[in-house]
């Protein structure tokens, strides 16, 4: 079957279960019953279970993450969540709750969900993330139309001399390369940890940027900020497919063609947390 709704929305395995088993992409009258031939089991105990009248193993939850497909960090949450579910005690009750909420927290760093080298000591990541043009540049010298620093200067409205001091330091440590007067990229990428302290000024620089770009009102831009309020659970779906749609766009940028540069911000938060 195909992949199983995101595991990490449901506070209990009951719910995950019979929302992909009779909600899914593919509702079919044999779902519940090839379920319970994966997970070894008859399909009268897999009805009670639905029913809270019984409780899976831990062995039956592996069989049924493997059953939904789900990735390795996705079959430990829903373990999680049926050791919650069979505890005997308050306190390891507690426990496990912890723990899904660890998991579920990890899940939602998108530092977790890409892996690249760091090929920058920490003075130099300083001085990277000090100003937006040092990205700017950087990125843009992946782009034909811009590799010299008479079409850099002239493109982001910035003085001749910021810019060579800029592809100076960007040469300096190997972010980029030098052919004469054009400058290209090098393979190294560079991203930072959700709890490095350089995010906030990362983040201040571009969105500075971004409310420059609106005064301009450019019918190419897109500008978009919604105010809303939804129940918990959606809260974390969506999310996830924030962080989803993210990769996605990740994976298409790796493999598109380097015509000209462009900035994608995306906030999700909650208001209660940030007042």
């Amino acid at each position: 079957m195909k992949k199983a709704q995101p595991v990490y929305q449901w506070d209990d395995y009951r719910a995950f279960l019979i929302h992909n088993l009779d909600h899914g992409e593919e509702k079919t009258k044999g779902q519940r019953s090839a379920l319970a031939s994966a997970m070894n089991c008859q399909l009268s105990y897999l009805s009670r279970v639905l029913k809270g009248e019984a409780e899976l193993s831990l062995e039956q939850g592996e069989a049924a993450g493997r059953y939904f497909a789900l990735a390795p960090q996705e079959k430990s949450f829903l373990l999680t969540l049926i050791s919650e579910a069979r505890a005997g005690t308050p306190e390891l009750k507690d426990y496990w709750r912890a723990e899904k909420k660890r998991l579920a927290s990890e899940r939602l760093q998108l530092s977790k969900r890409i892996t690249l080298e760091q090929p920058l000591t920490e003075e130099q990541m300083l001085t990277y993330y000090s100003e937006w043009y040092f990205s700017a540049i950087h990125v843009l010298a992946g782009v034909p139309n811009f590799q010299t620093a008479d079409a850099l200067a002239q493109t982001l409205r910035l003085s001749p001399m910021v810019v060579r001091k800029t592809l100076h330091f960007l040469v300096s440590v190997n972010l980029l390369e030098r052919a004469e007067d054009k400058y290209r990229q090098t393979k190294k990428q560079i991203h930072l940890d959700r709890d490095s302290h350089l995010l906030r000024h990362h983040h201040i620089n571009w969105k500075l940027k971004s409310v420059a770009s609106y005064a301009f009102r450019k019918p190419g831009d897109l500008h978009y900020s919604s105010v809303v309020s939804l129940s918990r659970a959606d809260l974390l779906q969506l999310k996830e497919e924030f962080l989803r749609c993210i990769e996605a766009v990740r994976s298409r940028i790796r493999d598109s063609k380097d015509e000209t540069a462009a900035v994608y911000m995306l906030d999700l938060f909650e208001i209660a947390d940030s007042v």
